[in-house]
């Protein structure tokens, strides 16, 4: 019964409307690494030593540097490349975590910028938040 539970759960995402997702506000000086830290830690996933990689659309590849697969797949350095500078207003993206379940995710990078401040408001400090420290 799990199993077809979760076989259910990871239809086709083009037959779920509005489709399931995630905001991220990445700034200038943000690193492909950083926005798929980003994005796990925005689906709650725990198991971080799985291989990622993001397809940009005119087909390079993003990604943890390796020459283990070279040269059938080689990734441009994810630490290095900044999001901004590779993706341009309206490209689609995708990004792809754990080759062997395979968890895809389209990525739609907005048609203008975003002010944090304007879409979000501002944020306390922790401590403002009543968050403590032990």
């Amino acid at each position: 019964m799990a199993a077809d539970q979760s076989r259910a759960a990871r239809r086709p995402r083009d037959r779920l409307r509005p489709a399931p997702g995630r905001v991220f506000i990445v700034g200038p000086a943000h690193t492909f690494e950083q926005l798929a830290e980003a994005i796990n830690v925005g689906f709650a996933r725990w198991d971080l030593s799985h291989l990622h990689q993001f397809e940009l659309a005119d087909g390079r590849l993003i990604g943890y540097p390796s020459d283990d697969y070279a040269p059938d797949l080689v990734w441009l350095d994810h630490a290095r490349l900044k999001v901004a500078c590779e993706v341009k207003p309206g490209d689609e993206f995708e990004f792809t975590f754990d080759f062997g379940d395979d968890w895809q995710h389209r990525c739609t990078a907005a048609d203008s910028k975003i002010d944090p401040l304007e879409e979000h408001g501002k944020i306390g400090s922790p401590r403002e938040l009543g968050v403590t420290h032990r």
